[in-house]
C-alpha cells in the first residue's frame, strides 16, 4: 500500500477514537518444507527478477515484527494467535501462493508459473500425505490510532 495515500484516507474514514486493525498470517509457520521452499523462492526471484537474496523473511519472523511502522500510525497493542493446525491440498497451497502479487500468474507469466508450480510440487510432495499438507498457521493482529 502507498501509506502516504491510504493512511490519510483511513484517518478521514474512522470515527473519533476508532482504531485501525491489521492482520498478517496466512502462511505456514515453521513447516518442515520451509528451508527447501525458501531457498527455491529466493533463487527463483533472483533468477527471474534480479532480486537480492537477503530480503526474505519467514512467517515466524514476520509474526515478530510490527505490521505498520509509520508516523501517522500509533500502535496501541498486538496479539499473536495460538497455532492452529491446517490441512490443504498441494493444488490449493499453490493457488494460495498464486494469489500473492509476487507469485501471481499475471505477474510471472505462463512459462514461469509452470516452472514455479513444477518445482514447488517436487518440494511439497515429499511432505504431503495423500496429496495433503498439514501445517500450523498463526496470525498477528495489531491495532492502533491513525493520525491526520
Amino acid at each position: 500500500m502507498d501509506l502516504e495515500r491510504t493512511l490519510p484516507r483511513f484517518a478521514d474514514a474512522l470515527a473519533d477514537g476508532a482504531m485501525l486493525a491489521l492482520l498478517d498470517g496466512d502462511a505456514p509457520v515453521d513447516p518442515p518444507w520451509e528451508r527447501a521452499e525458501t531457498a527455491f523462492m529466493i533463487d527463483f526471484l533472483a533468477a527471474h527478477e534480479g532480486r537480492p537474496r537477503g530480503w526474505w523473511r519467514t512467517m515466524r519472523e514476520r509474526l515478530a515484527e510490527p505490521l505498520l511502522v509509520h508516523p501517522a500510525f500509533e500502535p496501541l497493542g498486538h496479539r499473536i494467535t495460538a497455532p492452529v493446525a491446517f490441512s490443504q491440498s498441494i493444488a490449493d497451497y499453490l493457488r494460495c501462493q498464486h494469489s500473492r502479487a509476487t507469485w501471481s500468474e499475471d505477474h510471472l507469466g505462463e512459462k514461469a508459473s509452470q516452472e514455479f508450480d513444477s518445482a514447488m510440487i517436487a518440494i511439497l510432495n515429499r511432505y504431503a500425505r495423500d496429496g495433503m499438507l498439514t501445517f500450523n498457521v498463526q496470525t498477528r493482529i495489531e491495532w492502533g490510532l491513525v493520525r491526520s
